[in-house]
């Protein structure tokens, strides 16, 4: 005689489902939302847009091992930082024209690594297979702070 299923049973392997897709779906947006926000500024940056100022930490940035917040702290005033800035987003698209960089050639975007309130993401060059590695504070809003290469 073959076991017969009851409807509740079945309501509760439905509900079970649905329960574990929702976090599963939850994870993935909240993982998704670090990546978008570093596309976002990695695009912002390479295309000077002077909005893109707001999401970085500048008195704690670094750039490819350079303490660019350090230079930014001895600056005597707020108009002086502010052009600081303007320039800093102005060369670095400059700076990514010129050595060929293409927002298209970043791919495999992922999360890296998470340490508190810090969030590395990571981005592989298509061409030259280099890692670039953009580490994001989430302490008071995200914020980039950190801008870094792997080489292969």
């Amino acid at each position: 005689m073959k076991k017969r299923v009851q409807p509740s049973t079945i309501l509760e392997y439905g509900f079970t489902g649905i329960v574990i897709l929702l976090v599963i779906w939850v994870f993935t947006q909240v993982k998704n939302q670090d990546i978008n926000f570093a596309r976002k500024v990695l695009d912002g940056l390479a295309k000077g847009k002077p909005s893109v100022e707001t999401f970085i930490d500048w008195e704690k940035l670094t750039v490819m091992d350079i303490k660019i917040g350090e230079a930014y702290l001895k600056l005597p005033n707020d108009k002086e930082k502010g052009e600081y800035r303007k320039e800093f987003v102005k060369n670095f698209a400059v700076g990514f024209v010129q050595g060929g960089g293409r927002l298209k050639y970043f791919t495999n975007w992922r999360i890296h690594s998470r340490d508190g309130s810090r969030v590395t993401i990571a981005t592989d060059h298509l061409l030259n297979k280099n890692t670039l590695l953009m580490i994001i504070n989430k302490m008071h809003g995200n914020k980039l702070t950190s801008f870094n290469l792997l080489k292969k």
